[in-house]
């Protein structure tokens, strides 16, 4: 037979400890194992692990038989793939996190909207008609245009655009998603214009979609209404004792964040002499320095029209402050001021012409809120 050399035996020696050598290999190796101390060496290595062993008897020869774990090698191997594979996954994370925080961003409704109308696509029908007194006369109205919603963002916010989304709802409206991203120079988009294309029927409501939602507030048939008509029509309450649902239509209105704190006061014995018997007096706790009495008058006597339409037995609404020199005030309104206010000839459509009738809808709830230039 013929005697390997050890290069040879050394590099069969892995298949030979897994019993993959044909006999006849394996007879040779073994053959050659019992004469040669260090693939012997070697291969009692193998079948230990230990390096040490593999090493030979000293002075077997200048080269001597290279010191290799192979199991080591290949644990050594599996570790660094997997050191990889998971650095690989945190890094990915991470630019994940991060793409979604500084250039896809997140909902956003603290922005800034102006709603404008595409003159040069709009499309209007003409109709003519006679009227009862056999005249003719013409109507025209609006069949499609393009809705322009004018956004932006404040600079001292640290907020920049990203993009918007235009989603369906079930009923056939749309919902415009804005996005925003802190600013940075990867995003510095602070105006954004969204432009939704709008069809109407012959009463000049909308008929696809129908209805446009931004930001909390609703474009439809009736014009604009903010998500605070939405919400002041949705906290209406019957009953003026119900101070927490008095309270919610106050805070909802920003009466005290705009004036001051406030406590109240109800009066729930009926008065003769009024429609609606009871009265809500808000007394407010700081004194109103010179020049401001003015300006929380005027907005409070608007406030107050608001809570008088919205709750539904009260009749009159009362507040009272003082003076920096101690003096006291008590001012209110009723039905009968809104009234003298808003004579019959004076009547904006959108604002029934008694009051309590402008809690009947959102959009009429919206109609009396700019009719008083609140939000």
């Amino acid at each position: 037979m013929t005697k390997l050399p050890c290069d040879i035996i050394q590099d069969l020696l892995p298949s030979y400890a897994d019993g993959l050598t044909s006999p006849a290999s394996s007879e040779a190796i073994e053959a050659h194992l019992a004469e040669c101390p260090t693939c012997a060496a070697a291969y009692a290595a193998m079948q230990t692990g230990s390096i040490e062993d593999a090493k030979g008897p000293e002075g077997s020869g200048s080269e001597g038989f290279p010191e290799i774990d192979y199991l080591k090698k290949i644990r050594s191997t599996n570790r660094k793939r997997i050191l990889a594979a998971v650095l690989l996954v945190l890094l990915l994370a991470g630019f994940g996190v991060w793409a979604k925080v500084y250039l896809y961003g997140s909902p956003i409704e603290d922005f800034h909207m102006l709603v404008t109308t595409d003159t040069d696509s709009r499309v209007v029908k003409t109709e003519t008609f006679t009227d009862q007194n056999g005249e003719t006369r013409t109507f025209s109205h609006a069949t499609s245009e393009t809705l322009i919603f004018n956004c932006w963002i404040e600079e001292r916010s640290g907020m920049a655009f990203s993009h918007y989304k235009l989603k369906e709802t079930d009923d056939g409206g749309l919902d415009v998603i804005v996005f925003a991203v802190p600013s940075s120079r990867f995003r510095q988009l602070r105006t954004l214009q969204i432009k939704v294309p709008v069809s109407y029927d012959e009463d000049g409501k909308n008929v696809n979609p129908t209805a446009v939602n931004i930001k909390g507030d609703t474009y439809n048939g009736y014009g604009l209404i903010t998500k605070k008509a939405k919400e002041l029509y949705a906290a209406r309450n019957p009953y003026i004792g119900d101070i927490s649902a008095d309270q919610r239509l106050a805070n909802l209105l920003g009466v005290g964040e705009a004036i001051g704190s406030y406590t109240n006061k109800l009066n729930t014995q009926e008065s003769e002499g009024f429609e609606y018997p009871y009265s809500w007096e808000l007394i407010f706790d700081r004194p109103w320095t010179d020049g401001y009495d003015k300006i929380y008058n005027r907005k409070m006597r608007s406030y107050a029209y608001v809570l008088l339409a919205l709750i539904d037995n009260c009749g009159e609404i009362k507040w009272t402050y003082q003076t920096e020199d101690g003096i006291r005030y008590t001012k209110s309104i009723n039905l009968a001021d809104w009234r003298a206010e808003h004579p019959n000839d004076d009547v904006n459509p959108a604002v029934r012409y008694e009051l309590k009738d402008c809690a009947d809808y959102d959009y009429t709830v919206q109609g009396l809120l700019t009719r008083l230039d609140i939000d």
